[in-house]
């Protein structure tokens, strides 16, 4: 359940852009005072001996020394990725200034127009690849087969088509420039031919590093679940969200958000994806033993909730044998219990946290994910925290509602062969405690087909959901079509 923040992409990209062109600065600034860096093959290692030489000699003025020292303590302190963009600055600006010389003087107003004509264009592209970073954490992926300007126009013409879309805004650092869908469909309709190929340009390569990017995390997926499995110890592991920037001689600066048993890591790392990989396995290494604890504390939370009340093993045993891999159970009822981690938290908070809990009418409605981790070993709650609180949770929610209801929707390894999602098997149960008994009844496959295709408050009869069979008591399945 993530009730903060994180770590916001979006945001590391903007300071990202902001570091290249503070480095940009540097690597003028160093050549403009150097006049060249002969001596080294190495252009960083020669500017800095070069400096030090320089402010040693005391012949600088007193804002070329201050400057000059910045720049001599970014590359005392700066991390390797930040040093190899630096040096990509310097190489890029000393082929500039070749270009620039093989062309023979020029008059002086001719300079200052070329370089206010390539500091729009460097603005330009600042902007265009944040509309891109944009649009495709709105559309998703692309075509490469189509043009890919045209699918973002379709695509943002057919968002904003539609009356309930919330369009969200961003502001553009630092420039402080807010723009949306909206701004960046006017663009497209409205901008010449040169800046839509730059557009595209930038669309192409943002696509290129999102493919690589899930490359990486399918990588680390793989590679943790195997570990996973001959470990013997299911440890949750999801990858929340994933960035990497600054790549040289095989090493990235990594930005992740991940979840590792009952514990959210908000890092940074600075290496190879074996060196991270082998990272999140120490991690894993360490969870597992908490984890083991809690499964033996969830088995005799779920022991003490079964003595104290008859019918409470046959329900769970009802439940289980249809939970396959992974499950969510929807349950609702006029008064549920709050589980122990929302103590001291309002239910408007929790509602605006997003954290599980609905309100519609005068029902409360709770959703536990359940997952499978043994033949014998099912657990409830996606995070492990969890999974000892769901008994006494339960327990508590049937001795206050006295009567619940049970939504089972089932993961099947099946996959519909129209649509390709993985089909899912729904069953619902009504519960209720009677004293100290608990008695259940299974809705009928029809029962809950009507439930499913109905609008409750029109009555009006509306499509099924694709990849699902309703399942009744037994072996009575409908499988409908739309």
């Amino acid at each position: 359940m993530d009730v903060g923040g994180g770590y916001n992409p979006r945001v590391y990209k903007r300071m990202l852009r902001r570091l290249r062109r503070k480095l940009e600065d540097y690597a003028r600034f160093s050549l403009d005072l150097l006049g060249g860096v002969e001596g080294s093959p190495d252009v960083v290692e020669s500017v800095r001996a070069r400096l030090e030489e320089l402010i040693a000699s005391g012949g600088l003025e007193q804002r070329d020394v201050d400057k000059a020292k910045a720049v001599l303590e970014f590359l005392r302190s700066a991390p390797g990725w930040q040093v190899e963009l630096f040096r990509k600055a310097l190489n890029k600006e000393l082929s500039r200034r070749a270009a620039k010389s093989s062309k023979g003087q020029v008059k002086r107003s001719q300079v200052g127009e070329w370089r206010r004509t390539l500091k729009e264009i460097r603005r330009l592209k600042d902007r265009l690849r944040g509309y891109a970073d944009y649009v495709l954490d709105i559309v998703g992926d692309l075509d490469d087969s189509v043009d890919l300007v045209d699918q973002v126009r379709d695509n943002l013409e057919l968002l904003l088509g539609r009356e309930d879309t919330v369009i969200p805004d961003v502001v553009e650092f630092p420039s402080g420039e807010k723009y949306n869908a909206r701004t960046i469909l006017e663009f497209i309709k409205n901008a010449p031919p040169w800046q839509l190929d730059m557009f595209r340009k930038a669309l192409e390569k943002e696509l290129y590093r999102r493919r690589r990017l899930q490359e990486d995390i399918r990588r680390i997926e793989e590679a943790l679940e195997k570990y996973i499995e001959e470990r013997g110890v299911h440890v949750p592991f999801h990858i929340i969200e994933f960035d990497r920037i600054a790549c040289f001689e095989g090493k990235c600066h990594y930005m992740f958000k991940v979840e590792i048993g009952s514990k959210r890591f908000l890092d940074e790392f600075e290496g190879t994806l074996e060196e991270l990989i082998d990272l999140f396995k120490g991690i894993v290494d360490v969870e597992a033993e908490n984890v083991e604890k809690l499964v033996l504390k969830a088995e005799r939370e779920r022991r003490r909730a079964v003595g104290e009340l008859r019918g409470f093993q046959e329900l769970l045993i009802e439940l289980e044998k249809h939970i396959y891999g992974n499950a969510i159970l929807t349950i609702s009822g006029h008064k549920l219990a709050r589980p122990r981690q929302w103590e001291g938290l309002s239910d408007e908070v929790i509602t605006a946290l997003n954290m599980g809990l609905q309100k519609v009418g005068e029902l409360e409605i709770i959703k536990w994910d359940a997952s499978r981790l043994k033949e014998n070993l099912v657990v409830y709650g996606a995070d492990p925290e969890f999974w000892p609180e769901f008994y006494r949770w339960l327990s508590n929610s049937l001795k206050k509602s006295k009567t619940i209801s049970i939504l089972l929707r089932s993961f099947t390894k099946k996959v519909d062969e129209t649509t390709g999602l993985p089909i899912k098997e729904i069953r619902g149960y009504i519960v209720s405690l009677e004293g100290n008994n608990i008695k259940y009844h299974q809705l009928t496959a029809r029962e809950l087909l009507e439930a499913y295709t109905r609008d409750p408050e029109t009555g009006k009869r509306i499509e099924p959901e694709p990849a699902v069979i309703f399942c009744g008591p037994g072996d009575e399945k409908i499988y409908p079509t739309p």
